[in-house]
């Protein structure tokens, strides 16, 4: 009976050491869980931070790089176009200067032949070579429609290099002195300061024919003259 009682407690003492073993492996194990639980939770939530940073760092990265790419493409074209439109205006301002500028030469008969339609109320200079010397025609167009030819310089300012006139809205200026005269004064009025009228001058079927021996009399005239030819 006594030994059947050592047993009973020997088992009880068992049971409790192992109840209290138990209990303590599972706070030990829910120990463990907890922390790695934790753990992975400061590590979900640092990459989180860390994918949330790297995403707005990306999208301020796109915007700037998008912004600059805008101000960039906006400024090639603002340069594009000052270029296009500085091309244009000089390409233009070349033609028409060129058209006022005619070279004659004479034909197999010897004769500088100037159609008349090329001449308008613009006024159109024409340049005849005669050995190192330029002998240059002004033609102009009256209000009337009348097409005048003559010499562009004239005797009363001669020899001064400034001796030809240029177009002034309705007017021709002498370059020397300051004269102004009207289109029907061209080749109708000699004397004073108006151009010196062509004597050897032919009207001929919508044509003006000078003799090129006539102007090579004119190179004296012409010797100090520097008005523009082209």
């Amino acid at each position: 009976m006594k030994k059947k009682m050592q047993y009973e407690l020997i088992i009880c003492g068992l049971a409790i050491c192992l109840a209290g073993c138990g209990s303590s492996t599972k706070l030990v194990v829910d120990t463990e869980v907890s922390s790695d639980t934790e753990s992975s939770d400061a590590d979900d939530k640092k990459n989180t931070s860390e994918s949330i940073d790297k995403a707005l760092s990306d999208d301020n990265t796109a915007a700037v790089t998008e912004q600059s790419l805008d101000v960039s493409d906006d400024t090639f074209t603002d340069n594009n176009s000052t270029d296009t439109d500085t091309s244009i205006t000089n390409e233009t301002d070349i033609t028409n200067n060129s058209s006022l500028y005619t070279t004659v030469t004479p034909d197999s008969n010897g004769n500088i032949i100037i159609d008349k339609d090329s001449i308008s109320s613009t006024a159109s200079y024409y340049n005849y070579q005669s050995g190192n010397t330029i002998i240059q025609l002004i033609g102009i167009a009256t209000d009337s429609g009348e097409k005048r030819l003559a010499f562009n310089t004239c005797q009363s300012c001669n020899p001064s290099p400034q001796a030809y006139y240029q177009q002034q809205g309705d007017l021709l200026i002498c370059q020397n002195c300051g004269f102004d005269f009207v289109s029907e004064d061209v080749g109708a009025v000699a004397g004073g300061c108006n151009p010196m009228p062509l004597e050897q001058l032919t009207d001929e079927d919508g044509q003006f024919i000078i003799p090129a021996s006539y102007l090579d009399t004119f190179v004296d005239v012409y010797a100090n003259w520097t008005g523009p030819v082209s």
